[in-house]
């Protein structure tokens, strides 16, 4: 039997949700404002007409905040954050300790469900071995950055805990659960309830997405009649070409794609800075012989012309000139752990193409292995130990539904992610903080260091916060407070 048992709160409506819909789209054609209780009175098939027409935005002014516990990180990754139409903030596992959570197990038989548990349980087990073991590396480490604070080292030694919890992490299973609040407009919890039943979180997806939609309905009965709407459901076709254990060969063709690299920059906006600079021109209304293109990129990209790049509040797209760094784009082939792509997927504004995990794991552990573990035997011993177990339990399991739960946050996502040059900028000023995840920072040196081979007059401004803030004259140059990094990186060279 499942253990999905999922608790989804509705804390938070605006007043007169359905009817606010139903105003909006009245307003579009009246000579003045129509208020929603001017609407109270119009029925539901006004509103089935609009949506079934396919004019949604009206449904987009009412948003749902959700408190949702009790779901794997599995399912947030594969369905709750794969598109840009959310908000949420969730609770961390790189900081919180997997005993105060639990993990869900799929529909499988008895036989399958026992296996499932002694694995899960295992691979818990090994997480309390590395904290232990991980401990005192991760106290050398910090030690090492903040070497005032080893005068008083216990009072640190939270802090080095988390270091080890971090890294530990990535041998628990992705079926470990998690909370969150999750705030989605109509619109968007509509397409939800649509697409339940596509991917590999099936029936965690449709428990959920159920629970979201009743708690509406029942705080706003008139949105059920949108339910009943007879949408189109074409059949999705990544669904007919699940093959465990038969990826190898393609698994080997993309990482030596890599060329030993975590992100490839394979494609680009060939004229990204003119097409940059000649935005910037159109914006000031300046012709090239006023404005040369290096002039008009370092009033795009350098904050000490467009202080918006450095602002903690990151205005850059509603600024005129940072929607000049919208137009070039850069497309990158790239491989991170589950768990790190977990974080890298929050920023919305990059797409990427992920994989259904059952259509291409591999018989064998495929696998990141994080740094920390790596140089020392015996938490590597654990660590493999971990891998071996979940890759035996996912080849006895793989003709269960569910059984891509028991795979591990270490498992490789191989993925070809692409972003303007105003959401890398974004990005990069975020994920090369020496706080960042070690995965995501790697991966975004070798990205910048990347477009700067083709366009060094770009990546020179592609730096993290504190550089940027730097170069913007604001002070403090590092905004992180008691979470700074311990480098006075914007007196180096290179982050």
């Amino acid at each position: 039997m499942p253990t999905f048992d999922p608790i989804v709160q509705l804390i938070d409506a605006p007043r007169k949700t359905f009817q606010t819909g139903v105003a909006a789209a009245k307003t579009c054609y009246a000579k003045d404002f129509v208020t929603p209780d001017e609407v109270d009175h119009v029925g539901e098939d006004f509103s089935k007409g609009i949506y079934q027409a396919g004019h949604h935005t009206v449904n987009q002014h009412a948003n749902f905040t959700f408190a949702i516990s009790g779901v794997s990180r599995h399912f947030v990754w594969s369905f709750l954050h794969t598109h840009p139409f959310y908000n949420s903030s969730q609770q961390s596992q790189r900081y919180v300790d997997a005993g105060v959570v639990g993990y869900v197990t799929p529909s499988m038989s008895d036989k399958a469900a026992a296996i499932y548990k002694s694995t899960v349980e295992e691979m818990i087990l090994c997480y309390y071995q590395l904290c232990d073991l991980l401990f005192q590396p991760a106290c050398e480490e910090y030690f090492k950055r903040f070497p005032a604070r080893k005068k008083n080292e216990r009072d640190w030694y939270s802090q080095t805990s988390k270091i080890a919890m971090e890294n530990a992490r990535y041998v628990l299973p992705i079926c470990m659960t998690t909370r969150l609040y999750h705030t989605v407009d109509a619109t968007t919890l509509m397409r939800y309830w649509h697409l339940r039943n596509t991917g590999d979180a099936k029936e965690e997806q449709d428990i959920v997405a159920t629970k979201m939609v009743q708690a509406v309905c029942n705080s706003e009965p008139k949105y059920r009649a949108l339910l009943s709407c007879n949408l189109e459901y074409p059949d999705y076709p990544e669904e007919y070409h699940r093959r465990f254990g038969s990826t190898e060969k393609y698994i080997r063709s993309f990482d030596m794609a890599l060329g030993g690299r975590m992100s490839r920059l394979f494609t680009y906006t060939n004229d990204a800075a003119y097409v940059t600079a000649t935005a910037v021109r159109d914006v000031l209304g300046l012709f090239p012989s006023e404005m040369s293109d290096q002039m008009a990129l370092e009033h795009a990209l350098n904050p000490a012309y467009s202080p918006a790049l450095a602002e903690t509040l990151r205005p850059t797209r509603q600024t005129k000139l940072g929607a000049c760094l919208t137009h070039a784009h850069f497309t990158f082939a790239k491989r991170l752990s589950h768990t790190a792509d977990s974080q890298n997927q929050r920023h919305r504004m990059v797409s990427a193409s992920r994989p259904l995990l059952s259509n291409y794991i591999g018989s064998q552990p495929d696998c990141t292995m994080p740094k920390m573990i790596a140089k020392h035997s015996k938490a590597r011993d654990v660590f493999e130990h971990a891998m071996e177990v979940s890759w035996h339990c996912a080849n006895i399991l793989n003709n269960e539904e569910g059984f891509v739960y028991i795979l591990p946050n270490a498992l490789n996502i191989r993925m070809t992610e692409t972003g303007s040059l105003a959401d890398l900028q974004h990005k990069y000023a975020t994920r090369l903080c020496l706080n960042a995840q070690d995965e995501i920072r790697e991966a975004s040196m070798q990205e910048v260091e990347q477009i700067g081979e083709v366009f060094p007059e770009i990546a020179k401004f592609l730096a993290p916060s504190c550089v940027l803030r730097n170069m913007a004259g604001m002070d403090p140059y590092c905004n992180e407070g008691q979470r700074f990094c311990g480098r006075s990186a914007w007196n180096q060279k290179t982050v």
